[in-house]
């Protein structure tokens, strides 16, 4: 256990603390998306409106900053892990390869974390977003869980084994993420065929689920049915590609 809490101490300094772009790219970078569309830009709405507004784009920027985290951040490490023979030094160490894979979760756990404080704190600072300290918990909850599918697919990106390929596979999921889920802009100002493509995607089914928490109304069972086939097609792809390998 001790050698556990020292490996995921170790991959906390290396991903977090220790990378300035977790910071500027995964947490300021859509902190600054939140202030361009709820304060700079106009938004000519009613006050209860803005207010829905200024909750529902806090919930975007914060899917998108995870989508940053979980893809591109953390299929860049592990594939640097493989590239400088990472896996080596865990192979002579105490801790197995399953104990570093968790503790790299662990991790990211954590800094999705500190990602939705900062992010949260923004919301409630600049738009005195008013949300009970109960459904923040919920909230929490809900953003931890429902980005796992994206922690899987990152680490699916990660097995290319090309770090020009990872890149491309990171930009282009990542933004085509989030343009087709709506995270930038609202799904209604896209043509309807696109609006049935968007629908599909794991960054909207989970914006779903996330913002009726948050607006406390009723969420669609078919939300969470659709973040599960994510979750399951993610994994059973990641199977394969380590079947094939093998």
């Amino acid at each position: 256990m001790t050698d556990f809490i020292y490996q995921t101490k170790i991959n906390f300094l290396r991903l977090a603390l220790r990378n300035k772009s977790f910071f500027i790219y995964d947490v300021i970078f859509p902190a600054f998306f939140y202030l361009l569309y709820t304060k700079i830009l106009p938004v000519n709405q009613s006050g209860p409106l803005t207010e829905k507004w200024n909750k529902e784009y806090l919930i975007s920027m914060l899917i998108f900053s995870a989508t940053l985290i979980s893809i591109t951040t953390f299929s860049n490490f592990i594939l640097s892990d493989k590239q400088n023979k990472f896996e080596l030094f865990v192979k002579l160490s105490p801790i197995s390869k399953i104990q570093y894979y968790v503790s790299m979760i662990v991790v990211l756990i954590a800094m999705k974390l500190i990602s939705f404080l900062l992010i949260g704190l923004v919301g409630g600072l600049v738009n005195s977003i008013h949300i009970s300290a109960g459904t923040w918990i919920n909230l929490i909850l809900v953003f931890v869980i429902g980005t796992i599918p994206f922690d899987i697919l990152g680490l699916l990106i990660s097995q290319s084994g090309n770090i020009n390929l990872v890149n491309v596979l990171n930009n282009i999921g990542v933004f085509l993420l989030a343009i087709l889920g709506g995270l930038w802009w609202p799904l209604r100002m896209f043509p309807e065929w696109l609006q049935h493509i968007g629908k599909l995607t794991p960054v909207y089914q989970l914006s779903n689920i996330m913002k009726s928490v948050v607006l406390n109304s009723s969420f669609h069972v078919t939300d969470i049915i659709g973040l599960s086939c994510w979750t399951v097609a993610f994994l059973v792809a990641m199977y394969l590609i380590n079947l094939k390998k093998e």
